[in-house]
């Protein structure tokens, strides 16, 4: 069986991406162009060489877009949908609890990835391989001093920086945050046993403060108030990139035209 078979990978797409609103009038921002296939294409031809047959994507702004594009199979894998008709007014914490439906049908360890990153198919390959149930990916190497971003804060194990577990996930700067080892990357492996947890944890939340909080944030919670090991995983150079603004979309292009051409 191949590492991923039995994963479910949960994709939210359903934000309008207001800063890429010169891009995005038409097209949601996972459907951008990038080396000459919609964004999302490129993660779903990852997944899917790695074993990966099904897929739960959330989407909501221009919905239609990515359901007629994509259809119910797309790069070899199976499509289901959910549907957030409150995207405008919501946040990406309630677009997870969204999927729990596709998830609850048949309960699996799940790869939840961020729509709107390119990246090097490696990645996936270093969080299936890694022997810890609940894994998120971190960049080291990116500094946040000029814009807040989000963060992980963890200890490291003996060997060093690039592996070890989560204390918190936070917004802000580098130098706020003492123990800082990387930025949160948005790939994420996590059990099937921690999904159930998550989706419990997110109905609370979701009647006690409402759906207006994003994804991370409500892992946080949930990591410090249940004491979870959570571990964390470097990117260890390998590149990727989270498309939010024209520059970013630019990027985003030129590496994904250089991933081809390394695998033609």
């Amino acid at each position: 069986m191949s590492r991923g078979a039995d994963h479910l990978a949960i994709i939210p797409a359903a934000g309008s991406s207001r800063r890429l609103a010169a891009l995005t009038a038409e097209r949601p921002k996972s459907m951008l162009p990038v080396a000459g296939r919609p964004l999302i294409v490129h993660s779903l031809e990852a997944l899917h060489a790695r074993g990966l047959r099904a897929a739960c994507i959330v989407v909501g702004y221009r919905a239609e877009v990515i359901m007629s594009e994509l259809g119910h199979r797309a790069a070899g894998i199976d499509i289901e949908y959910a549907v957030n008709t409150d995207y405008a007014t919501t946040e990406h914490g309630f677009s997870l609890w969204l999927s729990h439906t596709a998830w609850a049908r048949s309960p699996r360890p799940v790869l939840f990835l961020d729509a709107d990153n390119v990246y090097d198919p490696r990645l996936l390959d270093r969080l299936l391989a890694d022997p810890r149930p609940d894994v998120m990916m971190t960049d080291r190497t990116l500094v946040a001093e000029e814009r807040e971003e989000e963060l992980v804060v963890g200890d490291p194990d003996h060997d060093g920086a690039a592996r070890g577990t989560i204390r918190r996930l936070v917004r802000g700067r580098t130098a706020e945050h003492p123990g800082c080892v990387g930025g949160f990357v948005g790939m994420n492996r996590l059990s099937a046993d921690l999904m159930g947890r998550l989706y419990r944890f997110l109905e609370g939340e979701l009647a006690a403060r409402g759906p207006l909080d994003k994804y991370e944030r409500v892992i946080d919670r949930l990591i410090v108030r249940a004491g979870l090991d959570v571990g964390y995983l470097d990117t260890d150079g390998l590149a990727w990139i989270n498309v939010n603004h024209e520059a970013d979309y630019r990027a985003a292009d030129a590496l994904a035209e250089r991933l081809l051409a390394a695998r033609a």
